[in-house]
């Protein structure tokens, strides 16, 4: 099993744990109560903003909106896997960059082959994709962050 699969069981494993309460959320270091539901457990484990939690709060069930909200999460938490990449980056020892460069490239790939768009550019169902890559890239930028942090 590769290391980013790995992570991502391991993740959704703890979001199941948190919701059945097996877990305290001070073995994770947190602190805080865990979340009671599924949103909750994303927005805690991935560090998606309560803005985001609210947006799609108000959009209720139109898909649109919701979707209009994920977009926008997504650019906040784009800009923040870069931020943490180029931090990493800096942090790192020339040597050690071409291998950053290369698991990230790793990680685009996986992300693209796991959030593939339907026919003619179209998400199918609607905001799937965009749901995806929102989910995959806070993933991505929680580890990255989790990994500057262990420097």
């Amino acid at each position: 099993m590769s290391l980013i699969r790995s992570r991502f069981v391991a993740l959704s494993v703890v979001g199941v744990l948190l919701l059945e309460g097996a877990i305290a959320p001070a073995a994770l270091g947190q602190g805080k109560k865990p979340p009671a539901n599924i949103g909750a457990v994303l927005s805690y484990l991935y560090h998606f903003r309560p803005s985001y939690d609210e947006c799609t709060s108000t959009a209720g069930t139109s898909m649109y909106g919701m979707v209009a909200c994920t977009k926008t999460e997504l650019a906040y938490q784009d800009a923040r896997l870069n931020k943490a990449y180029k931090s990493l980056l800096a942090k790192l020892p020339p040597e050690k960059h071409a291998k950053l460069k290369s698991d990230e490239n790793i990680w685009i790939q996986y992300r693209d082959t796991h959030c593939p768009k339907g026919p003619n550019d179209q998400d199918s169902p609607v905001g799937e994709y965009e749901s995806c890559r929102l989910t995959k890239t806070a993933e991505q930028a929680t580890f990255l962050e989790a990994t500057l942090d262990d420097l």
